[in-house]
């Protein structure tokens, strides 16, 4: 038995001992705050960094969400825990890795879907404060490039008070993010798992930066990696797929 081997299972009898206490950490969805400025003011710099926060968030728990469950945050086949849906990414014993194409369609939609009803809550913020606000049906694009990912919402937003008015309708933002660099270390680690007949070289994992932990669930092996260098919500971020 090779050494990177024997770490392997001594980090699974690690786990099996925390148990349950440790799986709900790890599988416990969080949803984003709601966005409460200390202060806003009625001009076009407020109401868009209003916005933008809210793009901020809601897109950070896209992310996470995305690296918890495989690279997608719309899987189609995959393992079901209590949160999460995480993808299966060794498909009848071959490796199977989303596209960045696909990452991108997953964060453009959970965008779409949740940038209203997490965040902005009908702008309820500015409502109570006597503005009136309309608004129309967010619409977002997501680039993923080497380096970052792109945020890009179009919205109309017209906000009133008294016979002031603000117009906005675009809203970028970026998080310094490379999905790209992880997806294919997690490829070599999936390469290796499949070499070493379901064991992933631990010294190949650490060569590569990360930290691995792996977790027996229902009858599958679910690989966990964090990456330390890589931050989200001041934490390291994780990449988690079940072989």
């Amino acid at each position: 038995m090779k050494k990177g081997q024997v770490t392997v299972f001594i980090i699974i009898g690690v786990v099996m001992v925390i148990g349950f206490g440790l799986l709900f950490f790890i599988f416990g969805r969080a949803v984003p705050e709601e966005q409460r400025p200390d202060e806003i003011i009625f001009d076009e710099a407020s109401v868009r960094n209003y916005m933008r926060s809210c793009i901020e968030a809601v897109g950070d728990q896209g992310l996470i969400i995305l690296g918890k469950q495989g690279g997608r945050i719309y899987p189609d086949k995959h393992v079901k825990t209590t949160n999460y849906r995480i993808r299966r990414n060794i498909v009848d014993g071959e490796k199977d890795l989303p596209e960045v194409t696909e990452m991108q369609q997953d964060l453009k939609r959970y965008l779409d879907e949740h940038l209203n009803p997490d965040c902005i809550r009908d702008f309820r913020a500015f409502t109570e404060r006597g503005w009136q606000v309309d608004y129309g049906t967010a619409d977002s694009n997501v680039v993923v490039t080497e380096l970052s990912v792109d945020f890009e919402v179009s919205m109309k937003v017209t906000v009133r008070r008294d016979s002031k008015k603000i117009d906005i309708n675009q809203y970028t933002t970026r998080r310094n993010l490379r999905l790209p660099e992880l997806l294919e270390k997690a490829g070599k680690i999936i390469d290796s798992h499949i070499d070493n007949e379901g064991w992933a070289d631990a010294n190949l994992v650490k060569d590569l930066g990360l930290e691995l932990t792996l977790f027996p669930y229902e009858n599958n092996l679910i690989y966990n990696l964090k990456d330390p260098d890589q931050i989200i919500k001041t934490k390291p971020y994780e990449f988690m797929f079940v072989v």
